[in-house]
């Protein structure tokens, strides 16, 4: 497979991952991100290359991932991830034609709204749903996010979303448990419109873990559904 490198160092590497390709699979017969990547990255003496994930995107999400290269960078990384000093941006459009959802998207238009729910994995069916705080194996799951463009004769929106925890499906629940499913979604009420749902994992901002300065990667969603909307100032650092 031809991989689309958005940055590599001697410290990390930074890829676009397509909607549908797994990050990670145990079906050998199956390529995915990583088996990609370390075939790219070759080897000395047979041996495999390092390489560690910081950060996963669901098969059917696109967008960028990033890859340590070494131990040292990925405690780094990993640090930064979780205390939260590593920004994630996605881009999703979604559907708004419930009173709720259109509520949402256009006291989005104004300001950052801010979503806390909490969120149990059912892993017999792959699917997450919001539960009681009580319940047990409840994990809090917050995000922001604004509304950048609203299409009120098609009922659809462009948001932005800043994603402050790592949950299963986390931004697919909660945007849909809000009133505003992703396009193409199956899973979480957002329909057939395309292939894979609309969401798009388009920027990440961290600190070289070498020298402390601060990476910002952009890129621009590879989904047709994001085509009728303006995305340059969605995606400018």
């Amino acid at each position: 497979m031809e991989l689309r490198i958005l940055k590599e160092t001697p410290d990390y590497l930074a890829v676009y991952k397509p909607a549908g390709l797994a990050a990670e699979t145990r079906n050998i017969r199956e390529m995915d991100l990583v088996h990609a990547l370390l075939k790219y990255l070759g080897g000395e003496g047979g041996r495999r290359p390092y390489l560690a994930m910081i950060h996963r995107l669901d098969q059917p999400v696109e967008g960028i991932v990033l890859f340590a290269k070494n131990k040292k960078a990925a405690a780094d990384l990993s640090e930064q991830l979780q205390k939260q000093q590593m920004e994630k941006l996605y881009l999703a459009a979604v559907s708004c034609r419930t009173n709720e959802g259109k509520a949402q998207v256009q006291e989005a238009l104004n300001e950052e709204l801010c979503l806390t729910d909490y969120i149990s994995f059912d892993r017999k069916r792959n699917v997450s749903e919001i539960v009681d705080a009580k319940k047990e194996g409840a994990q809090e799951a917050r995000l922001r996010y604004t509304c950048l463009g609203y299409r009120e004769a098609e009922q659809e929106a462009l948001v932005q979303v800043h994603l402050l925890s790592g949950r299963h499906h986390q931004i697919r629940l909660q945007l849909s448990h809000a009133g505003m499913p992703i396009l193409g979604d199956r899973k979480y009420g957002g329909g057939s419109i395309c292939r894979f749902p609309a969401l798009c994992a388009a920027g990440l901002s961290f600190r070289d873990p070498r020298n402390g300065e601060l990476v910002s990667l952009r890129i621009e969603p590879e989904n047709s559904v994001f085509r009728k909307w303006n995305l340059k100032n969605a995606v400018a650092d």
